[in-house]
């Protein structure tokens, strides 16, 4: 996965769950602080994201964007909703924001968001918030 096919999902994953504000964990979340990582780090399909303010819409973005979906298929990458509970994260990462911004689809900068990764951590214990600022008519991802 690129930095810009998880931008791609990101946004899909806002409009999937109607929240401008989602987690990225997981193997990917790397990009959000590396886009530019080694490919050895960017080898999965898979974007494990969780909505931040509307949490009962996991299912809501697995069904619609997750594996075998027309999506994965369109795109070769998903989203697998996932609850922020489900993570094994370590103590205090929500106190951890960076600066992130993610793209329109015409290239343009988006508005707010902020990022939270661990550059010290184990990649495994990696996570991201990002929110967004686009209106739900123009972050049509999908």
């Amino acid at each position: 996965m690129t930095r810009e096919e998880l931008e791609h999902a990101i946004r899909a994953a806002c409009d999937a769950a109607q929240d401008q504000a989602v987690y990225v964990f997981g193997s990917q979340a790397i990009l959000g602080q590396y886009p530019d990582a080694p490919e050895s780090l960017r080898q999965s399909a898979e974007a494990d994201i969780a909505p931040v303010n509307a949490i009962d819409m996991v299912d809501v973005i697995d069904a619609s964007l997750g594996e075998l979906s027309s999506c994965h298929q369109a795109f070769g990458y998903y989203v697998h909703g996932v609850a922020i509970t489900a993570a094994v994260l370590p103590q205090g990462w929500e106190r951890r924001p960076l600066p992130f911004e993610t793209r329109t689809r015409t290239g343009q900068r988006g508005g707010a968001s902020r990022l939270t990764t661990w550059p010290r951590a184990s990649w495994s214990h990696t996570a991201t918030r990002i929110e967004t600022s686009f209106g739900s008519s123009s972050r049509r991802a999908w």
